[in-house]
């Protein structure tokens, strides 16, 4: 009998495990109202380039390009979890934990010192480390 339940679990950690992501691009219709409604909010100045569904069995996510060069990845709830652009962000688009600490003095005097030995020209948000 624990031979027939160590194969069973075996083989569905085998399935689990060959199991890959489905990938799909969405254009038009397709993409959620969700990520529509977000774009144009926060980036009104900005269009959808492409939009890929990525669908694993435990998640799902959503990438989202941006013109120009922006790069935006969501949750199967639609809740923002990446940003990435080359020309910064809009603060309101931040954690609001984010937007305090960046909004302090502590990170202004740190800004200020770095802007003066090198520019930031990359900025990527995680919203998983917050």
């Amino acid at each position: 009998m624990r031979k027939l339940n160590f194969i069973f679990a075996l083989g569905i950690f085998l399935v689990f495990l060959t199991t890959k992501a489905q990938k799909r691009y969405l254009t038009g219709e397709d993409i959620p109202e969700q990520i529509t409604s977000y774009v144009e909010t926060n980036f009104p100045e900005s269009s959808i380039k492409k939009v890929k569904d990525e669908k694993e069995p435990l998640k799902t996510e959503y990438e989202v390009k941006l013109e120009p060069k922006m790069e935006l990845e969501f949750d199967g709830d639609f809740n923002i979890i990446e940003l990435e652009s080359k020309q910064g962000v809009p603060m309101e688009t931040l954690p609001e934990k984010l937007q305090q600490y960046l909004t302090s003095w502590k990170y202004y005097a740190i800004r200020c010192y770095q802007c003066t030995q090198r520019p930031l020209q990359y900025h990527h948000f995680s919203n998983q480390l917050l």
